[in-house]
């Protein structure tokens, strides 16, 4: 059965790629980019992938784009003013920076790999069909079963270590983040699956993801699908009035949930157990929850001292000469850092651009999703720079209205 579906995604997948090859290296780059201007991590050779990440996507976009049919793309103005907004502020603030050089290296990832993945976001967004949707889950559809049976065999993770990319030892954080995304795309296509086969496919794959995310071991990410889990599931009920649906998704998650249980005891297991243990003080016991404290009440106390304009892009980074600063870098909360670093100006920017985001992603049910859980992640990890799957519901300012996304939901 498990591999009966994952050959009938595979070959959907194939069908397609000989058909729309242009959109398929489109999107192949698109979602590579994603990845790459996710990365947190500082030094050159960082800057010159996600450089090198922004040139090859504008590449096939331009090939892409040469072969659609359609009037051409207009740059939205409110969107220009969001990101000149947003550039002006943050180069003027590396004037009165703490420290301008990390600032410099901040605005550099801004400009060569967050604002061409905006833009990249909008022309994936514009270009949407009924047609290309059907392309675009059988791609994500085929390589969300590959990463969730490497996953499940290898268990490939070192949790200590957040950015490694050998053949055994990946990171957590960019797994556990693609594989939440991917949950709410399982449990988006059990609802949209039109047959009996399909549906019985996707819950396969939704069963998966569930044991994937917990494997990860990112806490962040299984809390978060959780919660979302809640209206999300309720929602497209209500919309769909798909009993059928339902049942599929619940069994699914109670099924994954109970191999959870009853696997062998993993190295992602203590993770979890530490959840149930933070109250009160114990919170300090967990490395990763205690460090996040001393950054949050730093990241508070620097914003107190300089709210209006704050300690300028980068200034968090080295602050006090702190240990925590030195090793963090940065507030580890996108409202924080915003506020630390840019000061209020810097979270009315920040308002706004949320404000643009979710009142376009409330025409689907998976777009509100999705970036509801990307802003949800965005509270705990990630600077201004990498929480690119946030930033990449601006694109949706290059739509009015309802897309095609729309149909994710079967209104």
């Amino acid at each position: 059965m498990l591999i009966t579906a994952f050959l009938n995604l595979l070959n959907k997948f194939v069908v397609q790629v000989k058909k729309n090859t242009a959109y398929i290296l489109f999107l192949g780059c698109f979602f590579v980019d994603l990845v790459i201007s996710s990365m947190s991590g500082p030094g050159r050779g960082t800057f010159a992938l996600k450089a090198a990440g922004s040139l090859i996507t504008f590449i096939s976009v331009t090939f892409f784009l040469q072969t659609e049919q359609k009037k051409p793309l207009h740059f939205p103005k409110i969107l220009f003013t969001l990101l000149c907004l947003w550039l002006c502020l943050a180069a003027l603030s590396l004037t009165y920076s703490l420290n301008p050089i990390y600032g410099g290296y901040k605005l550099g990832n801004l400009l060569v790999s967050t604002f061409p993945f905006i833009v990249f976001s909008g022309i994936f967004f514009a270009t949407l069909s009924q047609e290309k949707i059907k392309i675009l889950a059988s791609l994500i559809g085929a390589i969300l079963f590959s990463l969730c049976l490497l996953v499940i065999a290898f268990k490939p993770f070192q949790y200590q270590s957040l950015y490694s990319f050998s053949l055994l030892n990946w990171s957590h954080v960019v797994l556990g983040r693609i594989l939440g995304v991917g949950y709410i795309f399982g449990v988006t296509m059990v609802f949209k699956a039109k047959n009996h086969r399909d549906r019985l496919i996707y819950s396969l794959l939704l069963l998966l993801l569930i044991v994937a995310n917990y494997i990860t071991g990112l806490r962040a990410g299984l809390l978060g699908i959780s919660i979302i889990s809640l209206s999300y599931i309720p929602w497209l009920f209500v919309k769909t009035r798909d009993k059928s649906a339902l049942l599929h998704v619940f069994s699914a998650i109670i099924i994954g949930i109970g191999a959870i249980v009853l696997q062998p005891e993993s190295k992602a297991t203590p993770h979890f157990e530490r959840i149930a243990a933070i109250t009160g003080n114990n919170a300090t016991e967990d490395i990763s929850i205690g460090v996040r404290k001393k950054i949050y009440e730093l990241s508070l106390r620097m914003f107190s001292e300089k709210p209006f304009l704050g300690s300028g892009l980068g200034g968090y980074c080295r602050h006090y000469e702190s240990e925590v600063t030195v090793t963090t870098r940065y507030s580890h909360n996108i409202f924080l850092e915003f506020g630390v670093e840019l000061g209020l100006p810097g979270l009315f920017i920040l308002g706004c651009m949320l404000w643009f985001i979710f009142s376009r992603a409330k025409y689907s049910a998976v777009q509100m999703a999705t970036f509801s859980f990307a802003l949800w992640l965005a509270l705990f990890s990630k600077d201004m720079a990498s929480n690119t799957l946030l930033w990449a519901g601006l694109g949706l300012l290059f739509l009015h209205g309802k897309n095609a996304l729309s149909s994710m939901q079967s209104e």
